[in-house]
């Protein structure tokens, strides 16, 4: 039932379009086709071998060449249970790696568009299933497989940082928080800082590094984009800033290339017998940047959705909440429902969803992700423009349904005029508003013409 031919849209050599971007010269390609022919390699990984190339120079080359955007992943985007239906030998060799499944459709990322073969052996585990191959990050690839099929520990291995359990979890051990910090380079920092991470999920840990005076660990509410007086926990010295700089980047992943300052922990976290993912930001002020470590709990697909909400697509629902538990319900019941890739833009939840593709809030358009993704469901778990809500049905040919979340306590009454109607009228028809307060789900279908009341408690 599978289909792996992959339609070449730019006939140009690898090395070519290399050379056509600046990103190598000629002597460069000649030295590494010299020394790929030598070694028997490819010539992608002969540019790597000799540090001419990065691996996202490769993969986007790759993905001009085919017409095709690389997708960037990190370990807790990925569904265990279709993992699991693989062998680990197999996805290391032809580095591929089983994304989403949708009714009787698998996506697989592969690093190679070209590697037949290995699709062919991948659709024999799944042979009523239909395998569409998407291309994926080499490094990002591996790395997901490495963290949740990791291969059999070494004895010798003493650092618990340095080892992932079976469940595909790095484990963090309970420390104390109240004495002394260790140092940046020290063996146990890094378990500190997490632990110090994840000890209070509904709190950010902020550093704030300033070259002239310390660096500052502080705790803050979720949402506050700086420390507060008085919210400074941890002080070291700001020489210490690149070693900590070094810990970081060294354990974390890229979210995307479109949002260079966003990383994410490379391996889900165990912390006092939950599961976690920690995602790590950068931002910079006048004189000061702002290192931002955010905890989310690792959350699993509902197995009856149905039995909480019957999902009905709509190019548009907005849902109010009373509760962010409730909202969180919610989005984990759409998730489940829907069984396609659900893009989620956060900024009140706590939680990742596995399989899905979650990104924080403030940092790209919303609608470059949606199209970069070829989503089909968008969910935020906060108000949005209707800009926002218009540039992500422009930017793509099969606009996806779209999903606002808010929280929001009081009776309240729109009127056709005011922007709420507009921008919910923006998104064409069907949509719909859902009150899901105090265990009241009621849809509310409206259209331009008319207005909108919604009651608390059972009134619509």
């Amino acid at each position: 039932m599978s289909n792996f031919m992959f339609e070449r849209v730019n006939n140009k050599a690898l090395g070519q379009l290399l050379v056509e971007k600046g990103i190598i010269s000629l002597q460069q390609l000649e030295e590494a086709l010299d020394y790929a022919h030598n070694q028997n390699i490819r010539l992608g990984d002969a540019l790597k071998h000799l540090q001419f190339v990065s691996n996202d120079n490769i993969s986007f080359a790759i993905g001009e060449q085919f017409g095709m955007t690389p997708v960037m992943i990190t370990p807790d985007m990925i569904d265990l249970e279709l993992l699991n239906r693989f062998p680990a030998s197999l996805l290391r060799k032809h580095t591929m790696l089983p994304f989403v499944e949708v009714g009787d459709e698998i996506v697989v990322l592969i690093a190679d568009p070209q590697d037949i073969e290995g699709l062919r052996q991948f659709g024999s585990f799944v042979p009523s299933k239909r395998v569409t191959p998407q291309l994926g990050d080499a490094e990002q690839i591996l790395g997901c497989i490495d963290a949740l099929m990791p291969e059999p520990e070494n004895p010798t291995t003493t650092n618990p940082l340095q080892r992932i359990e079976a469940s595909g979890t790095q484990p963090v051990q309970q420390c104390n928080l109240d004495g002394p910090a260790p140092e940046p380079g020290e063996p146990s920092f890094v378990n500190w800082m997490l632990a110090l991470t994840l000890q209070d999920i509904s709190q950010d840990v902020i550093i704030r590094y300033d070259s002239r005076s310390t660096l500052v660990f502080s705790q803050v509410p979720a949402g506050m984009t700086a420390p507060t007086p008085g919210s400074s926990i941890h002080e070291l010295s700001a020489s210490l800033f690149p070693v900590l700089l070094n810990e970081i980047y060294s354990n974390c992943v890229a979210l995307s290339p479109l949002q260079s300052d966003v990383f994410r922990w490379r391996s889900p976290l165990r912390f006092v017998g939950n599961r976690y993912s920690i995602e790590f930001s950068v931002s910079h002020d006048i004189g000061a940047s702002f290192l931002r470590l955010r905890p989310y709990h690792l959350l699993e697909r509902i197995e009856d959705p149905a039995a909480i909400l019957p999902y009905k697509a709509r190019k548009l629902t907005f849902a109010i909440f009373d509760s962010p538990i409730t909202m969180q319900q919610y989005i984990l019941n759409i998730v489940s429902c829907v069984k396609t890739s659900a893009l989620i833009i956060q900024q009140m939840l706590r939680g990742v969803i596995r399989g899905t593709i979650a990104y924080p809030a403030g940092f790209i358009k919303p609608a470059q992700l949606a199209a970069y993704y070829n989503a089909k469901v968008v969910i935020f778990d906060h108000p949005i423009s209707k800009a926002d809500i218009a540039s992500i049905q422009f930017a793509m040919l099969n606009p996806p349904d779209i999903h606002v979340c808010v929280l929001m306590k009081d009776e309240y009454t729109i009127s056709p005029s005011q922007e709420a109607v507009d921008l919910l009228t923006t998104a064409g028809s069907p949509f719909c508003v859902l009150d899901c307060r105090h265990d009241n789900i009621a849809g509310i279908e409206i259209d331009k013409n008319r207005g909108l009341r919604i009651l608390n408690g059972k009134g619509a």
